[in-house]
């Protein structure tokens, strides 16, 4: 089909370096995590921020809110 694809030969001689030591691996797992929960959290606010947003534009379309601009 002219598709790349990967085959099993290629990756028996593809090297996977991981760390030894449990503890090592610990922290890293740790580390991931906690990066995990901080994209979590992000998304989480974006999807607030957007839906306040909408509503806020919906306000403003309606005319229940106006937008005040100071003279300068």
């Amino acid at each position: 089909s002219g598709l790349p694809n990967i085959q099993k030969k290629a990756l028996e001689y593809f090297n996977v370096c991981y760390p030894m030591f449990l503890k090592e691996q610990q922290k890293i797992a740790a580390v991931l995590t906690a990066a995990d929960n901080e994209i979590e959290t992000l998304k989480q606010t974006l999807c607030r921020l957007k839906t306040e947003k909408q509503a806020l534009m919906q306000q403003l379309l309606t005319g229940k809110m106006r937008v005040r601009v100071k003279a300068i």
